[in-house]
């Protein structure tokens, strides 16, 4: 099956899929239709330089707008991990390039279970460097939330270089590492780290153009940045082709509903 081909199948069926979703029973018990039915993309906000690119999160859901039957929010939304509000938001983004104070026991706790009932966590080091000060706090960190998982770089061929467009390379505003980590659960990258400042590839000024120059002289490069960043919004919503992750938010509020999963304090 060719590429458009492909392409075109998995946005039928994100679009069928949505509409599922708002017909669920579940769904419409727990998000009373509305707004609450669209995605949202939660922006971690923690004692350091949390907003380091600012604008690149609102560049993913306008491209998920226009190039996706994602029902999104338009507007990214701002929470801190140890705030319930987490939970209505299945794709979390953090983003930073320094020190990250240690997080609140009542943060690992909403992380453990965010990312153990169907969550995803992206992570994106902006700082340019190798072994950053952002990336040592950021694995210190998930090391409490997952204390019996580790990072491991993500094959060329993971699911989430192949969630809606197919990909070859992971690139960001540099190439620091060309590739991206994961913490997986279940077969299932649950967290996904890149080190080449995505976000910087995707800063966008006011006026609406590229706010940084990319290190790449590939004109391509932009591009595949774009595809990267909606491929990890499909990447969390399906989790290899399989629908019923879309009902994820109702999951992450209601885990007693779901007893195969483990219990939230499960690393």
């Amino acid at each position: 099956m060719g590429m458009m081909t492909r392409r075109g199948l998995l946005k039928n069926l994100l679009a069928g899929t949505a509409g599922w979703f708002l017909a669920h029973p579940l769904a419409r018990t727990a998000l009373g239709m509305g707004d609450a039915s669209l995605l949202r993309l939660g922006v971690l906000r923690y004692e350091g330089n949390w907003n380091s690119r600012p604008n690149a999160p609102r560049t993913v859901l306008e491209e998920l707008q226009q190039r996706t039957s994602v029902l999104a929010w338009p507007e990214p939304v701002v929470v801190a991990a140890d705030e319930q509000a987490i939970f209505r938001c299945p794709f979390l983004w953090i983003t930073g390039d320094q020190e990250m104070s240690p997080i609140s026991e009542q943060a690992v706790e909403n992380l453990r279970r965010h990312l153990t009932f169907g969550g995803t966590l992206f992570a994106d080091d902006t700082s340019g460097a190798a072994d950053s000060a952002f990336s040592r706090a950021l694995r210190r960190e998930l090391g409490r939330v997952c204390p019996t998982r580790q990072f491991e770089p993500l094959p060329h061929d993971h699911a989430v270089f192949r969630a809606y467009y197919f990909l070859s390379k992971a690139v960001g505003l540099r190439v620091v590492e060309p590739r991206l980590e994961g913490i997986t659960m279940e077969e299932r990258a649950v967290v996904i780290f890149s080190p080449n400042d995505l976000s910087g590839a995707l800063e966008r000024d006011a006026g609406g153009q590229w706010r940084l120059e990319m290190d790449s002289k590939d004109p391509e490069d932009r591009t595949l940045a774009l595809r990267l960043a909606v491929n990890l919004v499909i990447y969390a919503m399906t989790v290899n082709y399989k629908l019923d992750q879309v009902h994820i938010s109702y999951r992450l509020r209601h885990p007693a509903l779901y007893p195969e999963a483990p219990p939230a304090g499960a690393p």
